[in-house]
């Protein structure tokens, strides 16, 4: 093996890693998007990671992985997710407490 061929591409047969990483075993059978073009980011962003981060702000927990996201997702599609996705006034949950929310997701019914 040339010590300037890096591992994944002398292991996998490929030229580049454009061609190593499918050929890599552990992606065989892998239905990932072909594009961030997807909605895998435009849904998921703004239907899951908003929120997600908008509780994490409501009851102080550090949610920096998703924010990360949430800040990364308009550089791929020129969308502000964060104005675009659900809020907790959209979901009627801003004035919730943590104990009320998870009696309204047990239960379904309204505190």
């Amino acid at each position: 093996m040339s010590r300037n061929r890096p591992v994944v591409l002398s292991t996998t047969g490929g030229k580049n890693l454009y061609e190593a990483i499918p050929n890599n075993p552990g992606y065989v059978g892998s239905n990932a998007p072909r594009s961030l073009q997807h909605r895998y980011i435009f849904e998921d962003v703004a239907m899951s990671l908003v929120p997600s981060a908008k509780f994490g702000r409501r009851f102080r927990v550090a949610t920096v992985s998703i924010e990360a996201m949430i800040r990364l997702a308009p550089i791929i599609h020129g969308t502000d997710y964060q104005h675009r996705g659900r809020t907790l006034e959209w979901m009627g949950l801003e004035r919730l407490s943590v104990r009320e929310i998870l009696t309204y997701v047990e239960t379904g019914e309204r505190p």
